[in-house]
């Protein structure tokens, strides 16, 4: 009969063989060093479990050997959380978000509808600086772009930092939307430097249609523009998560991007196309639907890119190590 018990340092409930009774297991999720129970106190898995500071000292001459303990919930959270890539589909995908979005509703939308109204408060103060200015010009505009991105940077890391949190199983909290600063500047110059790209190949591509001069040579143009854009988005749309979730520098998140999804294209097409749909059944439903929608297509996004980047095993549970 399996023993099933709670990690008393994270809470995660942990189920092993019942053979493994006694030994010390290191916990998936946040790696506490535990005893796993006898079968007798199995029952009270908090009061039989090691704490954490007598486990942690028990186990620090004792190397880790197998077999494992499988945890009962989610995909597998990859020690190290190292960059890799893995083909997943779409609906692996959504499955696990769906679970996540559910079990932390409360959370998710209080994060989202705080997030829109910020971006409101912004836009009604950048406006009537503009008008306070005299009307818009190139200078005023690009500053008030400029700081536009900044003020949505910051709670895009805060919201992104607790998608990925509750995705590998850890705690999260209200206040983590306002815990990015420290990864502020290097997500703005990610995000410069990916406007950038954009404007150059648009550049680029406009230019080749004004050669033309013909109104069809123009059309195709914008047509294989927005191709062009679509592409470049399937190809590299994890470097932004990359540099908030600390795992590649600015310049190099989006070559190390092209590389997380080079085997999901296909399914981060069906993600868009998911994410459209979801959105639109958020407007349907009397628009308000849209601060219950707009969450589950975040946590979607987050889901897919520690999946696709090997940080979650799919098609199993997560294991310990026992001793």
């Amino acid at each position: 009969m399996p023993i099933q018990f709670a990690c008393t340092g994270c809470g995660k409930q942990l189920r092993v063989d019942e053979s493994s009774a006694g030994k010390r297991a290191k916990c998936p999720q946040c790696e506490t060093i535990l005893q796993v129970p006898n079968v007798a106190t199995a029952s009270d898995p908090l009061a039989a479990a090691t704490p954490p500071a007598a486990a942690a000292t028990a186990g620090a001459t004792n190397p880790y050997t197998p077999p494992t303990v499988e945890s009962m919930t989610g995909p597998t959270p990859i020690a190290g959380g190292a960059v890799g890539n893995q083909r997943v589909t779409a609906t692996q995908i959504l499955n696990y978000a769906w679970e996540i979005w559910k079990s932390n509703l409360g959370l998710l939308v209080g994060v989202t509808v705080f997030t829109f109204a910020i971006r409101m408060v912004v836009n009604q103060v950048l406006g009537a600086g503009i008008g306070a200015a005299g009307g818009p010009n190139a200078g005023i505009v690009i500053a008030f772009i400029v700081a536009q991105l900044a003020v949505q940077s910051f709670f895009w890391i805060g919201q992104t930092q607790i998608v990925l949190k509750l995705a590998r199983g850890q705690p999260a909290r209200f206040n983590d939307l306002f815990g990015g600063g420290s990864r502020f500047w290097p997500t703005l110059g990610c995000v410069m430097l990916g406007c950038l790209m954009l404007i150059s190949v648009g550049i680029v591509i406009f230019a080749v249609g004004a050669l033309g001069a013909q109104l069809a040579v123009i059309g195709i143009t914008m047509f294989g523009f927005a191709v062009a854009m679509f592409v470049l988005m399937l190809m590299l749309w994890p470097f932004m998560y990359l540099v908030i979730d600390d795992k590649s520098k600015v310049f190099s998140s989006f070559s190390t991007a092209a590389h997380v999804t080079k085997e999901n294209r296909w399914t981060t097409f069906v993600m868009v196309v998911m994410s459209i749909g979801i959105a639109m059944v958020g407007f349907i439903a009397l628009f308000i639907g849209i601060i219950f929608a707009a969450p589950l297509v975040v946590t979607m996004w987050g889901v897919g890119y520690l999946m696709m980047s090997n940080q979650l095993t799919i098609g199993g549970d997560s294991s310990a190590v026992v001793a």
